[in-house]
């Protein structure tokens, strides 16, 4: 009934089919005849089994299971490959020596983590980082192979997709792929390898009549560097199990230094010994409080203006996402009242776990990540296109090539008249990839993001507006 109301008129009894049973148990497994299937997902479940750590345990076992499944099979029968979705990336090793069969595992911490730890970083970058992972705004990531193009620099190809940017490149080695971000000049393409583009659709990603250029040569300019305050403060409400893969991302960037603030009604000994595998530098330090953030006496004390970011987390520790989830909504509303009247206030980001919960913030909050949600987009398009796990993976963690906003002085652009054409070829003479525009809410119209934009469209952005980037960290990414 929920898939029946969910999927409306897209509902077809004939492509759809419920089994009741066990992934825990071989008999169950035996009746999906699994030789026929093209893919294999395992998603996770949170609150419905218990926690994550069970979760883990039964996804490990349900590919125990696969294994010993796949290896009955008859000689030239086909074998599925399999999505699976952990929480813990601790796990991550396990799960992988658990199935011999080709296989992509999903650590879902470490990809929200990674998520929240580049919107933190990078005021603004979140709602890029969502439209590329749920394919928003009517555009999304595709793999597309051309051997005609094979000897050629993936940056000579700039001008030769019309309606498609070229954000890299991936490659296989052995059995895995090799993903290279805003390759540089000096990466030259070979006929196996496939482009990664931004596009939206796939039949988008085709060239045009104009040929590549013959030497796209090195980057000549370089970005300015970001004024750099010489410390970010983030306030943390709530207590979860994503924060010590979100601190351990943190702590692995090289730019930048932070204060860290937890209020939450954990036990401040639950919560060291919880961290107490990481490393800490003198670049990030953690200040715990025990409060509640639905109280105004434990909330307005901290004063939240003060801070760069405010960042709600979904209660790991409640019995279900709803729950969780009132209380988010509940902190937000008190936060959004102790930051009236004041002229600089925090960019807020929330998590939370129901999609109607989204609904009912509005714009109460800055950025929103609806974590089921992210991940069960990431585990339909890894589904259909294995490789792209490397490629999400790639474009969210810390160091190497990130997204990042910048104003149209940075590219030596004036801000009047520009078009998605010129921002290319700026963004090119500097080693890095125009993505498109952030446009800044104003008056009463929201912020508006515009990803892969028509390249003749003349454009007046206003001050607040930015141009998406992406850049490899040496070019003024992370700064």
């Amino acid at each position: 009934l929920e898939l029946r109301e969910s999927l409306g008129a897209a509902w077809n009894e004939s492509q759809l089919f419920l089994r009741s049973g066990s992934s825990l148990q071989q008999e169950h497994l035996e009746r999906l005849d699994l030789h026929r299937a093209s893919v294999v997902i395992i998603p996770g479940a949170d609150f419905e089994l218990g926690g994550s750590e069970l979760n883990d345990t039964r996804v490990v076992k349900t590919l125990l299971n696969l294994e010993s499944h796949f290896k009955k099979r008859k000689p030239g029968t086909n074998v599925p490959c399999v999505v699976a979705e952990l929480f813990d990336p601790r796990k991550v090793s396990i799960a992988r020596r658990s199935i011999s069969t080709s296989s992509e595992i999903i650590a879902g911490d470490r990809l929200i983590s990674r998520l929240l730890s580049q919107s933190l970083r990078h005021s603004g970058v979140g709602p890029a980082l969502l439209s590329l992972l749920t394919h928003r705004e009517d555009t999304g990531l595709y793999l597309r192979g051309f051997p005609q193009f094979a000897g050629h620099s993936p940056r000579a190809l700039i001008n030769s997709f019309p309606k498609a940017v070229i954000l890299g490149v991936v490659s296989m080695d052995g059995s895995e792929p090799i993903v290279q971000l805003n390759p540089d000049s000096e990466v030259i393409l070979t006929e196996a390898d496939r482009l990664i583009f931004l596009a939206p659709r796939y039949a988008d990603c085709q060239p045009s009549a104009v040929p590549p250029m013959e030497n796209p040569g090195a980057a000549e300019l370089t970005l300015p560097p970001h004024p750099e305050p010489k410390q970010r403060r983030f306030l943390i409400l709530g207590w979860s199990y994503k924060i010590p893969t979100l601190i351990a991302e943190l702590l692995e960037t090289s730019i930048g230094s932070f204060e860290i603030t937890i209020l939450s009604k954990i036990a401040k000994n639950d919560r060291q010994q919880a961290l107490g595998h990481l490393e800490f530098t003198s670049r990030l330090t953690v200040r715990h409080v025990v409060g509640d953030y639905s109280l105004e006496q434990d909330l307005g004390k901290l004063n939240p203006h003060e801070f760069d970011h405010v960042l709600f987390l979904a209660s790991g520790w409640l019995s279900n996402s709803e729950e969780a989830d009132a209380r988010t909504v509940m902190g937000l509303l008190l936060l959004r009242s102790l930051l009236e009247g004041h002229d600089n206030t925090p960019e807020v980001l929330t998590e939370v776990l129901d999609p109607d919960s989204a609904g009912v913030l509005g714009q109460t909050a800055d950025v929103v990540f609806i974590s089921p949600q992210l991940l069960s987009h990431l585990l339909a398009h890894v589904g259909l296109l294995p490789e792209l796990n490397a490629v999400f993976d790639n474009l969210i963690c810390s160091g190497g090539s990130e997204i990042t906003l910048r104003m149209p002085a940075d590219l030596g652009l004036d801000s009047n008249a520009i078009t998605f054409a010129e921002v290319q070829a700026a963004a090119a003479s500097r080693g890095c990839i125009g993505l498109g525009f952030y446009t800044a809410p104003y008056q009463a119209s929201p912020r508006k993001l515009a990803l892969n934009p028509d390249r003749e469209q003349k454009r007046s952005l206003r001050v607040d507006d930015r141009i998406i980037l992406l850049c490899s960290e040496g070019d003024g990414a992370g700064r």
